[in-house]
């Protein structure tokens, strides 16, 4: 209570609402920030590219795309089979973090995919919607991180980290840092990397009062 209420105050103070903080400072460790982030020109620059080139790299782009605008970490995108994609619904089925919507580009690029991944030697059988294209693999089992990693870094420039840290401190900027642990299943711990709660609140509390006025 006392640390809310001492944030209270201090944003007070930048908002000129008051001109002193009139309690002792809270001292709390607080978790990294993080800040390896696009540029707006950089993702500006990305989604014109996918626009533009990626139905000619339908396998890159789409990966691209599950980084860059749903926030899916390298191992979940692995771990996706067949049976989770719905295409009627638009939806990509997830097991432990919310469900992945799909857009209509993703639509297309999936598409695209498919159409690929069905000429890919020992296709069939395969239980995993991302699989090699190598002719040597017979096993059914999952794309690993460095693969997806490779791929994504090949078409974007970026790593897919960066391209998920990146769609999270936008939607954090949109919505607040508690939109990430709805939309995303990411942790509290988590969330408060790409922002404080505690701000978000008070600058929405503080909006409420002006407006009313």
């Amino acid at each position: 209570m006392r640390k809310d209420l001492y944030q209270f105050f201090k944003f007070a103070v930048r908002k000129r609402c008051i001109f002193i903080i009139p309690m002792t400072d809270y001292k709390t460790r607080e978790t990294t920030r993080v800040n390896y982030v696009l540029t707006f020109k950089e993702q500006s620059g990305l989604a014109h590219k996918m626009q533009l080139e990626g139905l000619s790299f339908p396998y890159e782009a789409l990966l691209t795309s599950l980084a860059f605008y749903h926030a899916l970490p390298a191992r979940y995108i692995c771990s996706i089979l067949l049976s989770d994609v719905d295409i009627e619904k638009r939806v990509i089925h997830m097991s432990d973090i919310p469900d992945v919507y799909l857009t209509s580009i993703d639509m297309l690029l999936l598409k695209e995919y498919v159409l690929l991944r069905n000429n890919f030697p020992n296709n069939k059988g395969r239980k995993y919607l991302f699989i090699q294209r190598k002719r040597t693999v017979y096993y059914d089992e999952a794309i690993g991180v460095y693969f997806v990693r490779k791929m994504v870094f090949s078409f974007s420039g970026f790593n897919p980290q960066t391209l998920r840290i990146t769609c999270l401190t936008a939607m954090s900027n949109l919505y607040g840092p508690q939109f990430l642990r709805e939309a995303y299943g990411i942790s509290q711990t988590h969330a408060s990397r790409f922002g404080k709660y505690e701000d978000y609140l008070l600058e929405e509390t503080l909006n409420d009062v002006l407006n009313e006025k």
